[in-house]
């Protein structure tokens, strides 16, 4: 999901910690006071892990100044290459149609992207690699660490993958969500905002984290991104038949699973190369060179890459010294031997002849890959080839003057020239989104555009430099070289130019928005929530099973489902409105809803035929929209499936276009009636709405309403009360009341009563039935300032934007006693309660129309509508002043959502990002692996002094989709809160698990609880917290923390993950 630095960076920030959690642990073993045995086993895997990354061959100093200061310390390069290890397949065969199908098959278990499996395989995979390609290492008794150095290397991969599983599960809800999220024109005071494509999304994060972690600001240069990969030299072959092996194992002969009857008519169509350890290979040496020239090469690269296309046109000029004829041919008094026809061919083809070096170097930097070469890419190959072989022949035929002309014109200059227009054709056909066929394209039309301007200046006046130089006809003067030497200049100044401006377009080609390309802080720096499914959403497979993991499926994006005819009398229209369809039959309604419980297309289709009716006769006519004898195409629909039609944008992700506008005049479009056809007649298609359609929008509070991120306007359920003076809202209980909980958030606006009552910011919510406001609500009658009864409200806001003050409301600044500053507001100008709460930031604009003027301090407390306490004093002004100014309250971040890239500092106990939860679990992954990759001697006890073996981990190997989330394995491994997915049978395996080791059981079986209780990241991080102090007792019966379970429940629940025996001394 993210980029190859975001990759990179979680696995540092995972190795990190993993160093972190070892020192602690070492530190409380030499302290002696209190060490359990879980401690014992988490020391022991946290240093074998650490010997694998830092010791393993092919090692790189660790890239982040700013991630931490020098170590000097080694990280194995192949920790960073298993970082990005499921993204590598989308590299080979680059410029093959259909090349992505393994990438998505690794991401969500097949490679269809309608049928996305629950349980992908995503941890089995590397498992299996490691089982495959143990056995083709050199044993571990041959020669020492030198023969074993690709054990390591391979150790160093294996858990790089983990790092990436880790990142991917972490970090895909919160891409998705922001990919899908659709644009919103302006509506002042909200600025408009654009809509992200999923690589604008991507390429943002990309150029953040390299500023932020590895603090190489928007720029490239120098940092080198390749070089922390191992050369394709450094990969043993074995890794990439392990690999193959692997991913036959898992995912069948050839790693091809089936998709839909869509989607398989497109693979045969595309036909992608198969899987072969060449393809694996070759993915590989395409990642390093779309990092070399995609990330590493910055504007200086790109000049230095490219200056010797242009060497060829430069020297075309003196080269027309050497053209028997052409020399001569725009002379007023030509030579006596002089052929016009011969000069003019010459002329005319010699700056295409000698571009053809041109045409081939630029052909070899826009080709990756030959695997799965499309054919604008083999063409392109043979117009290159045949025009260097026109070169050659035109250097040949100079002598020949102009016998033989017309054959020369048709095949050392017609057919090269027709070829690159074909190309040109070819290209344009297949479209210019993919950055590759943008530079075939320059590869072709830079030469010829070279060519072109040659000719424009010399038939306009280069041609006299020539003649100034050349041997004059009998009886005429030589000329001066000077004529030509400046003309010589000209044309290399016109060149040096263009080099420059070509170097700087092929730079942004390839960018592939990454750092130096993309700077948008709304994807980069702003914080955003998630999308999530829930399981009532999810699809079974085959139809009719139980709905165990294994048979589920994420719901299917926009895809065509049924076709419609009318067949009886009347006349019949269908209008979409989302989750119903409803039917005008000869005008009167009938409102089909979406099915109410699992329901497959065709029986949805029976169904309709039996509601559609006139006159009690059926004459509804459905057909599959895709009829090719699949079973898979007749797929469940999800109960709440909503419905939309052709005019529903194609694709969420990528199409800028997108907005809330847009969408709302296609839904709008969609409910206008569209008369059915008779049979034979064009179809009426019913559409599958997006995949976004079917996910819940989810927060650090829970699930959302919001669509944009804004708080919606919305009426409350039920009526409050709040006291005198105080600044506590209470709700009344009862059915269906907006428990406040789910309906407001702090710094939301609380109206009482609702429809133009008095407005409140909401502090803080403390229970389903009270929150607390910035300040009291204005006295009312007898002893409340809310009376019981009052309805309420919540009002609209984006937080994000600034609140001016209202017209007429200015502040003065002053001094309290104690020297801390206060802001004062006339009565009845402003409520600071309805602007502000402790943590804001007030803005004043000291110096009407000077924003340079303006001062900012944080509010402290809101002491009443009139007064507040900040941080502290105003600069003084000259001349000193204290008002009255105006103000705004600034704009903040909203705390519910998620920022996505970490602190520079972040570690084990700080930091709120997804990179940080990415982080937490990769370092639980790479732990429990280190566990599968030790020899079975290295875990008995006696190899470490323990008490009792090491196990191998099983526990935390679930088989996650790495492209989408549910609700529950979201909660399970970040949030909290989760629910056991054991059916009730506490000792039983998770069904969601890797095959287990021979001999496998649960052995702490109560831990779950509290590791669904808290989440398996923060669990890690309160255990870490509490176990890595000398004076805390890991099995003692007191939490080390208020609100914390107990230390022994936190120590039971981690060895519950790490299939440890119940924890003792």
């Amino acid at each position: 999901m993210p980029g190859p630095i975001t990759y990179a960076a979680v696995a540092l920030m995972a190795r990190d910690r993993v160093r972190s959690l070892q020192r602690r642990l070492k530190a409380k073993q030499a302290h002696g006071r209190f060490f359990s045995e879980a401690e014992r086993h988490l020391l022991v895997l946290s240093e074998r892990a650490l010997a694998i990354v830092n010791n393993a061959p092919a090692g790189v100093s660790a890239p982040t100044p700013l991630y931490g200061p020098a170590r000097g310390d080694q990280l194995s390069k192949f920790l960073l290459m298993g970082a990005i290890g499921p993204e590598l397949p989308g590299y080979a065969a680059f410029n093959a149609k259909g090349q992505r199908w393994l990438r998505d098959t690794l991401h969500k278990g097949t490679p269809d992207a309608n049928r996305e499996q629950v349980l992908a395989g995503s941890t089995d995979l590397p498992l299996a690699f490691w089982r495959k390609v143990d056995p083709l290492l050199p044993s571990r008794l041959e020669g020492g660490a030198e023969k074993n150095a690709d054990r390591l290397a391979m150790q160093a991969y294996v858990l790089g993958h983990f790092a990436h599983v880790a990142t991917d599960v972490v970090s895909a809800p919160w891409i998705d969500n922001l990919a899908w999220m659709p644009g919103r024109a302006a509506a002042p005071p909200n600025p408009a905002l654009p809509k992200l494509s999923r690589e604008a999304v991507v390429g943002a994060i990309e150029s953040e984290v390299a500023r932020v972690i590895f603090g190489r600001g928007s720029g490239t240069r120098g940092s080198h991104w390749v070089d922390w990969f191992p050369t394709a030299g450094q990969v043993p072959d074995a890794f990439y038949t392990a690999m193959q092996q692997a991913l036959e194992e898992l995912y069948g002969p050839g790693a091809v699973r089936v998709g839909g009857a869509a989607y398989e008519l497109q693979r045969a169509d595309d036909k992608p190369p198969p899987l072969s350890s060449a393809l694996l290979k070759d993915g590989y040496e395409s990642f390093r060179t779309v990092m070399d020239v995609g990330v590493a090469w910055d504007y200086w690269d790109w000049l230095g890459a490219t200056w010797f296309m242009y060497v060829p046109a430069l020297v075309a000029y003196p080269m027309v010294l050497a053209l028997p004829h052409g020399k001569n041919h725009l002379r007023e008094v030509k030579p006596a031997d002089h052929d016009d026809g011969a000069g003019l061919f010459e002329l005319i083809s010699l700056p295409f002849a000698v571009n053809a070096a041109s045409a081939l170097y630029a052909h070899i930097l826009a080709t990756t890959s030959y695997l799965g070469a499309e054919s604008e890419v083999i063409f392109g190959w043979v117009s290159t080839g045949v025009q260097l072989v026109a070169l050659i022949a035109f250097l040949a035929s100079l002598e020949a003057g102009g016998s033989g002309l017309a054959p020369r014109w048709v095949l050392l200059f017609g057919l090269p020239l027709v070829l690159q227009i074909i190309e040109v054709v070819l290209i344009g056909l297949k479209g210019s989104t993919n950055p590759r066929r943008r530079q075939l394209m320059a590869s072709i039309l830079i030469p010829v555009g070279l060519s072109l301007l040659f000719l424009a200046l010399y038939f306009g006046d280069f041609h006299k430099g020539i003649e100034a130089i050349a041997e004059p006809p009998a009886g005429q003067a030589k000329g001066d070289g000077v004529d030509f030497a400046w003309r010589f200049v000209v044309w290399f100044l016109l060149l040096f130019g263009l080099w420059w401006l070509v170097a700087l377009a092929l730079r942004f080609i390839n960018a592939q928005g990454l750092p130096d390309d993309v700077s948008n802080a709304r994807a980069g720096r702003q914080r955003h929530g998630l999308r999530l499914f829930d399981d009532t959403a999810l699809l079974r497979s085959p139809v009719g099973v139980s709905p165990a993991l294994d048979a589920l499926f994420y719901p299917s994006g926009r895809r065509a489902l049924l076709k419609l005819w009318w067949s009886g009398d009347g006349t019949v229209q269908l209008r979409h409105l989302g989750d119903r369809l409803e039917f005008l039959v000869d005008g009167a309604s009938t409102m089909v809803p979406v099915p109410p419980a699992p329901m497959t297309a065709s029986e949805f289709a029976a169904y309709l035929q039996t509601q559609v009716l006139r006159g009690g006769a059926q004459g509804l006519v459905t057909e599959l929209a895709h009829t090719a004898g699949d079973a898979l195409e007749d797929a469940e629909l999800a109960p709440g499936s909503a419905f939309v039609d052709a005019g529903d944008p194609e694709d969420l992700d990528d199409d800028k276009t997108v907005t809330v506008e847009s969408l709302i005049a296609a839904r709008t479009a969609a409910a206008s009636a569209k008369t059915l056809n008779a049979p034979g007649g064009d179809a009426v298609l019913v559409f599958h709405a997006h995949k976004a359609a079917q996910a819940v929008r989810f927060d650090r509070l829970g699930a959302s309403t919001d669509v944009d991120e804004t708080t919606a306007a919305a009426a409350g359920v039920g009526t409050v009360t709040s006291l005198l003076n105080t600044r506590t809202v209470t709700l009344a209980p009862g059915p269906g009341v907006s428990r406040f909980t789910r309906f407001f958030r702090p710094g939301d606006l609380i109206e009482a009563p609702a429809g133009g009552g008095v407005a409140r910011i909401v502090e803080a919510v403390s229970s389903d039935f009270e929150l607390t406001v910035s300040t009291p609500f204005p006295p009312a009658a007898g002893v409340t300032s809310v009376p019981p009864g009052t309805a309420f409200a919540r009002l609209a806001m984006d937080p994000r934007q600034p609140i001016p003050s209202p017209a007429g409301a200015q502040i003065n600044t002053g001094v309290d006693a104690v020297g801390t500053c206060t802001v004062t507001v006339a009565a009845g100008a402003v409520a600071f309660g309805a602007m502000f709460r402790a943590g804001d930031t007030i803005r004043v604009h000291m110096v009407a129309g000077n924003p340079a003027a303006d001062q900012s301090r944080l509010v402290v407390q809101v002491l009443s509508d009139t007064t507040m306490l900040l941080e502290s004093e105003f600069d003084i002004l000259s001349p000193p002043s204290i008002g009255p100014f105006t103000f705004e309250r600034v704009g903040r971040e909203p705390e519910h959502l998620l920022p996505f890239v970490a602190g520079a500092d972040d570690g084990l106990d700080s930091g709120d990002a997804v990179m940080n939860e990415a982080a937490d679990l990769a370092t639980l992954l790479c732990l429990a692996a280190t566990s599968r990759l030790m020899p079975a001697a290295d875990l008995a006890k006696g190899a470490f002094g323990g008490a009792r073996d090491l196990n191998p981990v099983a526990q935390v190997f679930r088989n996650w989709n790495l492209d989408r989330r549910r609700q529950n394995e979201w909660k399970m491994l970040v949030q909290g809160e989760a629910l056991s997915e054991k059916r009730g049978d506490a000792a039983a395996a998770d069904p969601a698990l890797s095959p287990l080791p021979a001999g496998w059981q649960l052995r702490v079986a109560d831990g779950e609880d509290t590791s669904n209780s808290l989440g398996w990241a923060r669990l890690l991080r309160a255990w870490s917290d509490m176990a890595g102090r000398p004076e805390q007792d890991a099995l003692a019966d007191t939490a080390f923390r208020p609100g914390q379970p107990s230390n022994r429940k936190l120590t039971r629940a981690l060895a519950y993950l790490f299939d440890m025996p119940e924890p003792t001394v």
